[in-house]
């Protein structure tokens, strides 16, 4: 089967989900309400940085619903039986994945473009309105939403059902990964560095302004020596940006596997 036919196929059942928009218009109107604090001192990498994964969640929230209705409603047996084979199938709600993020990530680029704009005094403006630095890290928020995404795309297709993949996620997601952080660090050496590699830990990296900005690292390490703490640790940005490739590609393959070796 054609790719065009499986993107429209996609692209109806998307458009043609409650779910779907009700999950974008409350990231919209969250969207809106935490841009909307932040009017006065609006620039772009102060909201894009503060956001957090709010475009992640969202997204990985509405990939759910979407992929996770098929199976309740059997219209995933339905469309084998129509003439689809199980790995189209798979292709087209793979497809779902990128599209998802890039919805959710380009409706928050919209608020961020509309708020600073407004915020900012275009006459008493010396340098540019979007920084090389603020592209970087837009791109950094890109692969967390794919990050995100692909944990809850595994959690679809491990547990077919909205309310078990949705708990599988959230578990995972605010809890479980951090408890395993924790005892790798109490073990020490190099478990502790394994767990600052895990999936949320290399993904939540990826958005945040300071990965990004040397000087801003310099600082925050004085002020921890200056407090008497440790100092925190930055990766190289290459390496994390590679290691999210590895645990999205991870995810995307376990998803497979997963679905293949079960009936629809």
């Amino acid at each position: 089967m054609k790719a065009g036919v499986l993107v429209r196929n996609e692209t109806i059942k998307t458009t043609r989900r409650l779910a779907f928009w009700v999950t974008l218009l409350s990231f919209c109107g969250l969207a809106a309400i935490i841009n909307g604090e932040n009017w006065v001192t609006a620039h772009w990498h102060t909201i894009l940085g503060g956001i957090g994964p709010l475009p992640a969640i969202f997204g990985a929230v509405a990939l759910i619903l979407l992929i996770t209705g098929e199976f309740s409603w059997k219209t995933a047996r339905q469309n084998v039986i129509d003439g689809l084979s199980k790995d189209e199938f798979f292709a087209g709600k793979l497809m779902l994945l990128p599209a998802i993020g890039v919805t959710f990530l380009a409706l928050l680029l919209v608020f961020i473009a509309g708020f600073a704009g407004a915020g900012t005094d275009l006459a008493a403006a010396t340098g540019p309105l979007v920084r090389r630095s603020d592209l970087v890290l837009t791109g950094g928020v890109a692969l967390t939403v794919l990050g995100y995404t692909s944990i809850a795309f595994f959690s679809a297709f491990l547990a077919r059902t909205s309310g078990g993949a949705m708990g599988l996620f959230f578990l995972y997601v605010a809890f479980l990964e951090q408890l395993v952080r924790q005892v790798l660090a109490r073990i020490g050496g190099v478990f502790d560095t394994v767990g600052t590699f895990l999936p949320r830990a290399v993904f939540d990296r990826m958005f945040s302004p300071t990965q990004y900005d040397p000087a801003a690292q310099q600082a925050a390490i004085d002020r921890a020596i200056q407090a008497g703490r440790e100092a925190p640790v930055f990766h190289d940005t290459g390496l994390l940006v590679g290691l999210s490739f590895g645990w999205i590609a991870v995810f995307l393959a376990l998803s497979y596997l997963v679905y293949r070796r079960r009936d629809l």
